[in-house]
């Protein structure tokens, strides 16, 4: 049999299906959907209702919503959102 040299995107990939299918099974034998702690910039937008990644970059700038900076990738604590979106309720 033939061997094979594993690259670190190889590790990556291989990573990101893993995970993909432990979430997948967590989900059918829970019913809930996993809530993880932090969550990037994409999934903010969606949850602020599809907004702009520079209407996001905007409330950033404004110190309207707090972020972790760790290389080139921001993260947001989902209680926080979840403060915005109840401050912004109107009744």
């Amino acid at each position: 049999m033939a061997e094979k040299i594993m690259t670190v995107s190889d590790f990556i990939e291989f990573e990101k299906r893993l995970f993909g299918r432990i979430d997948n099974l967590i989900i059918m034998v829970t019913g809930n959907e996993i809530r993880r702690k932090y969550l990037k910039s994409k999934d903010v937008r969606k949850l602020l209702g599809n907004i702009s990644a520079g209407k996001l970059q905007e409330m950033r700038v404004k110190k309207q919503i707090s972020f972790i900076k760790i290389g080139g990738m921001l993260l947001y604590d989902y209680d926080e959102i979840v403060k915005i979106l109840e401050n912004n309720k109107i009744k």
